[in-house]
């Protein structure tokens, strides 16, 4: 019994000699961290920015957070494309007054109607125009310069950081550039500005010299924006760019002074999208994660601690080789007690919390999730929001007609005729299509629109129809199927079953009873029946 007492015990547990037990413990897997974080912002920042968002400090983060989010979103990226997309940017020409009263001979009305036709058509207004709306709905304003020629139309975006709207002009913002922002970065803005900013920047730096100031006024400082801004309007270091090139449009023109992105209040929703997609991950590799153990045997009649019966580099051995023949996602522990089975796995039927959380950004923004999703999805909530969403793209189409024409009455010159962008979307160009038609059909004077609402420009429209009737005749030689819509009454009782003739099929033939229903105004039962 005395030698068991002297017996030599195994392990010696200070730091040098400590056995590495754990090939891969749970706490060395490759957990993410759910303390999501965008750029240098964390989550609880875009409380206090909203919070705070007369401060101008608080709308420069803001906006730095959108632009980071158009690229790191999905969700958000696809919220500002489904506003900016929406419309179809048709329009048509119509009279400013009434032509008999101008008393404009009817050549000179058609050849002015020709002229804005062509001009509105080289303005490219769908492609230029979706530049803008993408802007405005990522960053409440667009600031942005244009460049024309005859056959030529561009809409420059200019940097908002040296931009600030400064003035309104028929009912459309003007705007002036930071001067001693355009000196820090005189050195790239020389090839990339437009030539009319370098020139009011060399004008600037002549009136500092003559004025010999030595105040520094280079960038904008700490001081509040909008003071600093005031007290630098004064001194002339905010230059207004003409009116007749430059273009300004805000989301919320009514506050013209405070630019805060149109969904930041969705942001946060963001961050709890990536956080719980971080704790989903972290919960697959837990779910995958085995842990086995290998007991080490110990003398039960030794009264000496840590008495075992194999040595330490014995265990030492078979410890490295167990761990090297096992996968990384199984744990080996070498231990002298009694462990019970480790499970990691949680209880499959949980709420998935990304979803939770994506319902919540969809529900933050305004807009249905069914138009993003395969879920829930109803046919008269879909439209009903689709309806709501449309009244704030089409107060954005009504800045840029306002901006439209007065750019025609600075670029083109004065006309009897003003360009109307058509409250036409993706969604309701059937729609619109259809009224157009039907208000037409009792003799109000909208024909000219009719094909504007389905995008065919005006200039396209006076082209075509020269084409169509002067050159190729087609109205004479294209002949329309029968249908009853075709047919008079003669013809119809000809071709009816009881006289002999044959029976109509054409599918818009009327056959008696209740009008078809437009698949629009239909409840999700009855698309079922159909």
């Amino acid at each position: 019994m005395a030698e068991e007492k002297d017996r030599k015990v195994m392990i010696d547990f200070s730091h040098q000699n400590r056995l590495n037990f754990a090939r891969q413990s749970l706490n060395q897997l490759n957990l993410e961290s759910t303390a999501i974080s965008i750029g240098e912002y964390s989550q609880s920042d875009i409380r206090d920015y909203i919070e705070n968002y007369s401060n101008a400090e608080s709308q420069e983060a803001l906006l730095e957070i959108s632009d980071i989010l158009w690229v790191r979103s999905p969700h958000f990226r696809r919220l500002v494309q489904y506003f900016a997309d929406m419309a179809t940017f048709s329009y048509g020409i119509i009279p400013k007054d009434d032509v008999q009263v101008l008393e404009s001979s009817t050549d000179n009305v058609r050849e002015q109607y020709v002229e804005l036709a062509k001009f509105a058509k080289n303005m490219n207004m769908k492609h230029e125009f979706r530049k803008v709306m993408l802007e405005a709905f990522k960053s409440d304003i667009f600031y942005g310069y244009v460049h024309y020629t005859e056959d030529d139309f561009y809409i420059q975006k200019m940097p908002r950081e040296i931009c600030a709207i400064s003035s309104v002009e028929d009912g459309v913002f003007n705007y002036s550039v930071h001067m001693p922002t355009v000196e820090e970065n005189i050195d790239v803005y020389k090839y990339t500005m437009p030539q009319e900013v370098i020139d009011l920047y060399n004008e600037w730096v002549g009136e500092q010299e003559s004025r010999n100031s030595g105040n520094d006024r280079g960038g904008r400082g700490q001081q509040d924006r909008r003071v600093q801004r005031e007290e630098e309007m004064v001194a002339g270091d905010w230059k207004e760019l003409g009116a007749e090139n430059t273009i300004c449009i805000k989301f919320d023109e009514g506050n013209y002074d405070v630019i805060i992105p149109p969904f930041a209040s969705s942001f946060e929703s963001v961050y709890e999208i990536d956080g719980y997609k971080a704790s989903r991950r972290n919960r697959d590799q837990i779910d995958n994660y085995m842990m086995i153990y290998q007991r080490i045997p110990i003398r039960g009649d030794s009264e000496s601690n840590n008495d075992f019966t194999i040595d330490y580099d014995s265990v030492e051995f078979f410890h490295e080789e167990i761990s090297d023949s096992v996968p990384e996602s199984v744990g080996v522990v070498t231990t002298p007690m009694e462990l019970e089975p480790i499970e990691f796995q949680r209880d499959t039927v949980d709420i998935d919390n990304v979803a939770k959380a994506e319902k919540g950004f969809w529900s933050a923004s305004g807009t249905s999730q069914s138009l993003f999703s395969t879920e829930n999805n109803t046919t008269q909530g879909i439209n009903s929001s689709i309806a709501t969403d449309e009244q704030i793209v089409f107060a954005l189409l009504r800045q840029l007609q306002r901006w439209t024409n007065r750019f025609v009455k600075y670029a083109h010159g004065e006309t009897m005729f003003s360009i109307e962008i058509l409250d036409v979307t993706y969604f309701n160009q059937e729609k619109y299509y259809k009224h157009l038609l039907e208000l037409s059909q009792y003799g109000i004077p909208v024909k000219t629109l009719i094909p504007a609402s389905v995008g065919i420009e005006p200039i396209e429209v006076v082209g075509l129809s020269h084409l169509e009737n002067e050159v190729f005749g087609i109205h004479e030689s294209w002949i329309p199927l029968q249908s009853s819509h075709t047919m008079s009454n003669k013809d119809r009782e000809a071709s009816s079953p009881s006289s002999g003739g044959e029976e109509p099929t054409s599918p818009t033939e009327d056959t008696g009873g209740r009008p078809r229903e437009d698949i629009d105004n239909l409840s999700d039962e009855s698309l079922r029946k159909t």
